[in-house]
């Protein structure tokens, strides 16, 4: 074997064996969802695992409170065709799975799929519902165009069309939405800034916003809108274009 082969060989070995180890100190929630099958959790159903020190008891009511959650989700904007895989257990088995998690829950991404996380403030249908919804609209509109095409102040204004959370209602008081200030808020770090009650009042507008638009839009549409930029359709070029030319038909 030649000298260069040598070498070129090992460079490819070094990098199969430093990159996940990379990936999982950068990211060690999406490397945690990668492998979160071989942490020796409980399958209550297909999809649904759990820690442990979660109740029987508690499991059932778990899976019917996803299929309602699922049923909202299908009489808001249709069924679902994600299927993530969801996560239950106690905030402290959770922050030892999935590190930082919290006592509500949470949606992690990777390419292939993403997982749900739900902590024991989590069994709630709006928390679940919005979390699921989120999955799913990483499956529709891909892993990649979701990362870098779907601005934060829509998918979460999306999640919460599903979430009748009252603090997160928009008073007809406060006026109309600045649909402006919302479209601002395009990344996480814009949109998850400031105190909790700033945090509560982006929700409201962005979910009072995106509430407008599919509206406007009409509600069995909007699978097909994330369709389109699922096809690489520009997000920011088709979001008005897309409800003006279903009003006019």
């Amino acid at each position: 074997m030649s000298v260069k082969r040598t070498i070129t060989l090992g460079i490819v070995g070094w990098v199969l064996v430093v990159t996940p180890s990379a990936v999982a100190l950068a990211q060690p929630q999406a490397a945690a969802c990668a492998l979160i099958n071989y942490r020796g959790l409980d399958e209550v159903t297909t999809g649904i695992l759990a820690s442990s020190d979660v109740p029987i008891d508690q499991r059932r009511d778990f899976v019917r409170l996803h299929t309602e959650a699922k049923l909202r989700i299908a009489n808001t904007l249709g069924a679902t065709r994600a299927s993530p895989v969801i996560v239950i257990g106690s905030t402290e088995a959770l922050r030892d799975l999935f590190p930082g998690a919290g006592s509500y829950a949470s949606t992690i991404y990777i390419p292939y799929r993403s997982c749900v996380v739900v902590g024991p403030k989590g069994h709630d249908i709006d928390i679940l519902a919005h979390e699921v919804l989120h999955a799913e609209i990483h499956h529709r509109v891909g892993h990649w165009h979701r990362l870098i095409h779907v601005p934060t102040w829509f998918d979460e204004g999306l999640a919460m069309q599903v979430d009748s959370r009252k603090r997160y209602l928009w008073s007809l008081r406060f006026g109309a939405v600045d649909s402006g200030t919302v479209k601002q808020w395009t990344s996480r770090s814009q949109f998850f800034s400031g105190d909790d009650e700033e945090l509560t009042r982006r929700y409201a507008m962005a979910k009072e916003a995106v509430r407008v638009w599919v509206q406007k839009l009409g509600r069995e549409d909007v699978y097909g809108f994330l369709e389109r930029v699922r096809q690489g359709d520009r997000f920011a070029e088709i979001y008005e274009r897309f409800s003006s030319s279903q009003q006019e038909e």
